[in-house]
């Protein structure tokens, strides 16, 4: 700026100054990620317009270091509020990954209780059927021994409840499965 600027060809100037407004328009871009580095490329970049404006003086160079001053300070504001959304979308999506990464952890604890639920309920739906089996062998051993009417209604009894208990193990063994 402080090499190219002509006091005297205001369209020289005005090219200048778009130069100057894109290359820090484009640096709010690709550095806004660490301010200090934004920050260090606009601020000698701005202030050497505003301190050559200033210096030819004059009611046009007046109004180029208002509007300057306008620019950078909107800059500035643009370039924090860009930085702090990077800094909340990046520290999200960390968030994200390590909730995902806990979920994933969830899911598979979730799934080894389900599987050692089921080897438990055919353990115990197995352990618990030979002796289902026995009773119902021992039932009906006592049914062709017994003669009296009362009393093979009561084997009749023990056998249903056999029966049904070993129906109920056998579907708590199929919902295991």
């Amino acid at each position: 700026v402080l090499l190219f600027w002509m006091p005297d060809r205001f369209d020289l100037q005005v090219l200048l100054l778009f130069f100057v407004a894109g290359l820090t328009s484009g640096a709010l871009h690709a550095l806004v990620g660490w301010l200090p580095a934004y920050f260090g490329f606009t601020l000698p970049c701005v202030a050497a317009v505003l301190a050559v404006t200033a210096w030819h003086g004059g009611a046009i160079n007046m109004v180029i270091l208002v509007i300057g001053v306008i620019y950078a300070a909107t800059n500035a504001r643009f370039a924090r509020n860009m930085h702090r959304m990077l800094s909340d979308s990046l520290s999200q999506r960390h968030e994200i990954v390590e909730l995902a990464a806990d979920l994933k952890q969830q899911k598979e604890r979730a799934e080894e209780a389900s599987v050692a639920k089921s080897r438990f309920l055919a353990a115990a739906s197995h352990d618990l059927r030979q002796p289902l089996h026995a009773l119902g062998l021992f039932a009906a051993r006592l049914a062709d021994r017994v003669r009296e009417p009362e009393e093979a209604a009561i084997v009749q009894r023990i056998m249903t409840s056999v029966s049904s208990l070993d129906s109920l193990f056998a579907a708590l063994l199929d919902i295991s499965k």
